[in-house]
């Protein structure tokens, strides 16, 4: 069977605390767990630009409907590091965003 992970989004509480949380996720988090990708309101929180990073539009059609839901954060831990329950959720949450 397939390695299987898990993908978390975060939405950013308090937009002039961005530089801290980070500065925590950033000692807490090691690489080797999973990836992190930062959104557009995180970008802008902390006053910087990426050419071509933007808030994807909502989507629609015939049938279905798919809402823009760009997050600050972006985490895909690696399977060997997911917890059996939210524990890990939680844990990530303290940082602040």
């Amino acid at each position: 069977m397939g390695s299987l992970g898990r993908s978390l989004t975060y939405r950013m509480s308090d937009a002039t605390a961005a530089r801290a949380a980070l500065a925590r996720l950033r000692d807490g988090f090691a690489l080797t767990r999973g990836t992190l990708g930062f959104g557009e309101p995180t970008l802008r929180a902390l006053g910087h630009e990426l050419a071509g990073l933007r808030t994807f539009p909502a989507l629609s059609g015939s049938g279905t409907s798919v809402p823009s839901t760009q997050e600050a954060l972006w985490i895909m831990l690696r399977d060997d590091f997911c917890p059996p329950r939210t524990g890990e959720q939680l844990d990530l949450r303290k940082v602040g965003l």
